[in-house]
């Protein structure tokens, strides 16, 4: 039974098998002195006779021990660059799901690819099957690499090395007109379509480097002779049909990287049967949305954000393909928007979209900006921000959602603290320079604000009366010892005050009683006082100040009363309020602050006037804000 099969293989394969040679190709090869006698395995093309022996040993070393390692290893290169890349929702993705970048990067990898490729056409015969494969192993290896010059090399030797010949084993002229199979013009190679062939045989790589080499036209930006070489294979009757989403694929890239989006839409959703595995085509259909969403085509958009949604595997994919079409479902009824609305809220109560709330509020506020609620929007994009824990990008861009809608409506303060808050390393390099210049601007008047607010403040409290600004004072000093962490007494909780100031140092980790830190409440609060004495009564907030600032931000009264984090030194060569805390919190200490004397009351008007007219100036000149300057230099 063994021996029947092995004849019968036998048999098949000499019948079956394609013959592609390259019979009188020779090769340059430099090889070392101890080697220069040795025959190379294709020089034997022409002195051994292609016996069937021969065919099937050549052809099985050819295909496992050098196409099936090169095609595996090229694989793993194509996977490794997928898994680098991390794709933006909020985004229009690449069209591919791995960069050439990434690809580039691994040149070693490539280069082995291309060594081996190499190694299987001239270690071996070349009448082996697999000679047309190896060149394409190559081409992809070089285009992977951006070399596009090497790869469009290749593929036009193997386009023309492999071009289909006549019953003289002359070579057909590319583009010859088929007269006898009334074909018409012609590039393609013609692939039999019998059930044997099929079975038996392996189609040539000639009508895939076709479109390997429209991809490296494309990727060079030869947009040309892409262009001409796609309208030739599409009216090509030739070109094989199991080509043809490749085809509608590069297509797609083609209209993809001229922003051609409607076209790219198009042919992409024609290639869908190309990919690979559920991931792929959710990716696939989500791009396609996001590519029929920019031609404005809403209603093909939302049918392949559903599908997207179907089939992916990633929860953020899925969150924003729902967000997507819930956006893009709009129509000319106002109530459909508060539908949506209602939708997105309903989402984000869910337990399973907890850790998306942040893009969920975010969306919602885009949408009340659509309906010009712009306070409902500012309260679901602080409730983004409040969300965002671990979305860094998704912060940022609430963030700066909130800074320009406080900016464009003359809310500067506002404006500074959202500033404030963004990341500057999560953000692109070309917006930095804009956000710092905003921020510089903003600093400026917030001081100048804030040296108006304190003086003014100062001036009101020397104005009450004795007994009422006495306990005034007294609400005061219960209110700042409660957030310098004192009691009413002046001592601190759980300790008094010299056990503050004594040398004895706290060990986080180890107790005379042998009770951890944490546990035990009186070291808990004795360290809190101390960390508070050191450092200030530092904010809750993003991006901390450094000491300087917050202290001289946290010792000015407006700071205290408002708990605004935002306010810093004055840098400005005016007159500043320079008030410091007093190091006892007594009535008689702060009233040493209070403008009582005419000189002391002089002094502060003159503060307050110089920085509103630098605030004048600056609404003028700076923020071109006139109404704000003319109200600003009218006081």
């Amino acid at each position: 039974m063994l021996l029947k099969t092995i004849i019968s293989f036998f048999i098949l394969t000499f019948f079956f098998n394609q013959l592609q040679a390259q019979l009188g190709e020779t090769f340059d090869i430099e090889r070392p002195e101890k080697y220069s006698e040795r025959i190379i395995g294709y020089e034997k093309t022409y002195t051994k006779k292609y016996t069937l022996p021969r065919k099937f040993i050549q052809n099985n070393i050819s295909h496992y021990n050098f196409y099936y390692n090169a095609n595996e290893k090229l694989k793993s290169i194509l996977i490794t660059a997928k898994l680098a890349q991390k794709d933006a929702y909020d985004q229009l993705l690449p069209f591919y799901s791995y960069s050439l970048e990434q690809t580039k990067s691994q040149k070693q990898e490539l280069d082995s690819v291309i060594h081996k490729a190499t190694g299987g056409i001239l270690l071996h015969d070349l009448r082996t099957n697999w000679v047309d494969n190896f060149y394409l192993l190559i081409g992809k290896a070089y285009l992977l690499q951006q070399k596009y010059d090497s790869a469009e090399m290749s593929f036009n030797y193997l386009n023309y090395e492999f071009a289909p010949k006549d019953k003289d084993k002359d070579r057909i002229l590319t583009g010859t007109m088929d007269v006898e199979d009334n074909d018409g013009f012609s590039i393609a190679t013609k692939e039999k379509k019998s059930l044997t062939s099929k079975l038996f045989s392996r189609p040539s790589s000639r009508n895939e480097s076709f479109l390997w080499l429209i991809r490296t036209h494309i990727e060079n930006n030869d947009f040309g002779s892409a262009s001409g070489l796609i309208s030739t294979l599409q009216n090509d009757k030739k070109f094989p049909k199991r080509l043809h989403n490749d085809l509608d694929d590069i297509t797609a890239l083609f209209y993809y990287k001229q922003e051609v989006y409607d076209s790219a839409a198009h042919y992409l959703a024609k290639s869908m049967d190309i990919a690979n595995g559920k991931a792929e085509k959710a990716r696939r259909n989500f791009l396609t949305a996001q590519l029929y969403a920019l031609s404005n085509n809403n209603d093909a958009a939302t049918k392949y954000y559903a599908k997207s949604v179907k089939y992916t595997l990633d929860p953020v994919m899925e969150v924003y393909g729902r967000l997507y079409s819930i956006q893009l479902n709009k129509g000319a009824d106002p109530k459909i928007i508060e539908s949506n609305i209602a939708a997105l809220q309903k989402m984000a109560k869910k337990d399973a979209y907890q850790d998306y709330r942040d893009i969920i509020y975010y969306f919602i506020g885009k949408m009340e900006l659509e309906r010009n609620n712009k306070d409902i929007a500012i309260t679901n994009f602080l409730k983004s921000a409040k969300n965002s824990t671990t979305n860094a990008t998704q912060k940022n861009k609430t963030y700066f959602t909130l800074a320009d809608l406080a900016y464009a409506d003359k809310q500067y303060k506002n404006a500074a603290n959202y500033y404030d808050s963004l990341e500057i390393a999560s953000i692109a390099a070309t917006a930095i320079d804009s956000i710092n210049a905003k921020k510089t601007l903003l600093k400026k008047l917030v001081t100048y604000t804030d040296n108006v607010f304190i003086e003014d403040s100062l001036q009101l409290i020397a104005g009450m009366q004795p007994n009422e600004r006495d306990e005034y004072l007294k609400k005061l000093i219960k209110r700042l010892r409660k957030e310098q962490g004192l009691k009413e007494d002046g001592t601190s909780f759980g300790s008094s005050n010299t056990s503050i100031t004594n040398n004895t140092n706290t060990n986080l980790f180890e107790s005379n009683s042998g009770e951890w830190y944490f546990y035990n409440n009186n070291a808990k609060s004795r360290g809190l006082s101390e960390f508070k004495q050191k450092w200030g009564n530092r904010p809750n907030v993003d991006n901390w100040r450094r000491q300087q600032a917050i202290t001289a931000g946290g010792n000015n009264f407006s700071n205290r009363q408002r708990g605004n984090a935002a306010n810093t030194n004055n840098q400005d060569t005016s007159a500043t309020s320079n008030k410091k805390m007093p190091k006892e919190l007594t009535i008689e200490a702060l009233e040493s602050n209070l403008p009582f004397t005419t000189e002391q009351v002089k002094q502060s008007n003159n503060i307050i006037e110089d920085a509103l007219y630098n605030l004048g100036n600056l609404y003028l000149f700076e923020l071109e804000d006139v109404q704000n300057a003319i109200i600003t230099f009218e006081d």
